[in-house]
């Protein structure tokens, strides 16, 4: 226990805060170490803040296509929900390699969002038949949310489907074109 000094200032705290240039002094360096937090906190949100990609030709993808957008081999992150193509690298903490929902990215994610299961990712095509009706129901609220909020790319092909032509790039709306309506435009 600290012992009562002759002028009634009793411990180490009532010292400093008596003494103005002690006081001073201790005020600098709480602000020197908060500055100094603040900067490194700074420094590290600018780092997980993903820059802006350059918009996507729309185009479509079959399986092993998609793969490649993981976030790792491709810096773009995509995956399908209900055979739509999602452009969710703007979402990289949570879809990204160390995000909690890494194993979506570059894959079909359907069944994953429908069974909130992310092991249940396959690399392989999923006709999701034996989905139960709650579990469509979630995955379509899960395809609702995404076009809300990420940008739609294209289609999940079946290794026996033609892909569509796409004439623009993914700004907001876009319109496309299939190939047969194509060729008969220019016949």
């Amino acid at each position: 226990m600290d012992e009562v000094s002759e002028d009634g200032s009793g411990s180490l705290l009532w010292g400093f805060i008596a003494s103005p240039l002690k006081l001073i002094a201790l005020s600098s360096l709480l602000l020197g170490l908060y500055i100094i937090y603040r900067r490194k906190r700074e420094a590290e949100l600018r780092r997980r803040i993903p820059r802006r990609l350059p918009p996507m030709e729309k185009r479509d993808f079959t399986i092993s296509q998609l793969r490649e957008f993981d976030g790792v081999r491709n810096e773009r992150i995509l995956f399908a929900v209900d055979g739509t193509v999602f452009d969710v690298s703007r979402g990289r903490g949570f879809y990204g390699p160390d995000g909690p929902y890494g194993a979506l990215a570059g894959h079909e994610a359907s069944r994953a969002l429908a069974t909130m299961d992310t092991d249940a990712v396959k690399d392989e095509w999923d006709d999701l038949s034996d989905l139960t009706p709650e579990d469509r129901e979630t995955m379509k609220d899960w395809k609702q949310s995404f076009t809300y909020k990420y940008d739609v790319i294209g289609k999940l092909l079946r290794d026996d489907e033609i892909a569509t032509h796409h004439n623009e790039t993914v700004v907001g709306e876009t319109k496309d074109e299939s190939v047969d309506e194509l060729s008969k435009k220019d016949k």
